[in-house]
C-alpha cells in the first residue's frame, strides 16, 4: 500500500533568526513574513505574489516567487499527519504535524518575526549519517520549506522505527527440493 502521508523540510530560521528551542519547547514549526497578515483564509499563490509585492517586503521576480512558493507550501500544502525534519547542524530532528495552519499574532512583530506555525509532536532525532544518499541530497535545498515527500518511507522508519515495504528484501531459499523458507531483511543491511 503507497503511503498517503508527506515529508516537509522546515529551517529553524524564520525571519533569519535562528529559532529551534522555541519549535522544540512550543512543539511547533515556523515561517518568517510578518507584516502581511493571518492567511487563515488559504490564499492562491497568484494572491501572495500580490501582497509581496507591496510592504514591507516590495519583492520582485525570482524571490518573490521563491517566497510565495515557500509560504503557499507551509499554508496550503501540508496537512496533519505528514512528517516534518529540521536539520540543525548534523543533528535531524522529526516530527509530525498535528494542527492545521495558524498565526499567531503576538509572533507577528520584527523581533519574533514568526506568526505562521504550525504545531507538532516531536518524534526522534537523527543525525545526517543515519540517512540515505537520497534523503542527504534533498536536506541540501536552502530554501525555508520544501518537500521531502519522495522519502516519506525513509522519514517513516526513522521516526516511527516502522520498516516500509520497499526497506525491506524478501529472500526465498530452497531448503530442500519440496522445502522452502522466506524471511524478509532490511534493505540497507
Amino acid at each position: 500500500m503507497k503511503n498517503t502521508k508527506k515529508a516537509w523540510l522546515v529551517r529553524a530560521y524564520p525571519h533569519g533568526k535562528y529559532r529551534f528551542n522555541e519549535f522544540r519547547e512550543n512543539n511547533i514549526v515556523a515561517i518568517g513574513w510578518p507584516g502581511i497578515g493571518s492567511l487563515e483564509y488559504k490564499p492562491l499563490k497568484e494572491e501572495l505574489d500580490s501582497i509581496l509585492s507591496g510592504d514591507p517586503y516590495n519583492l520582485k521576480g525570482i524571490p518573490r516567487g521563491l517566497a510565495s512558493s515557500t509560504i503557499t507550501l507551509f499554508i496550503n500544502s501540508m496537512n496533519i499527519d505528514d512528517y516534518v525534519l529540521v536539520p540543525i547542524d548534523d543533528n535531524i530532528y522529526i516530527g509530525q504535524i498535528i494542527s492545521d495552519y495558524k498565526y499567531q499574532e503576538d509572533k507577528y512583530n520584527d523581533q519574533e518575526g514568526y506568526p505562521h506555525q504550525r504545531e507538532v509532536r516531536w518524534m526522534a532525532q537523527t543525525t545526517r549519517t543515519e540517512l540515505s544518499d537520497d534523503l542527504r541530497r534533498l536536506l541540501k535545498d536552502r530554501r525555508t520549506a520544501a518537500d521531502l515527500s519522495t522519502s516519506v518511507d525513509e522519514i517513516e522508519y526513522l521516526a516511527t522505527g516502522k520498516v516500509p515495504k520497499k526497506m525491506e528484501i524478501n529472500v526465498n531459499y530452497p531448503l530442500r527440493s519440496d522445502y522452502e523458507i522466506s524471511f524478509s531483511i532490511p534493505a540497507n543491511i
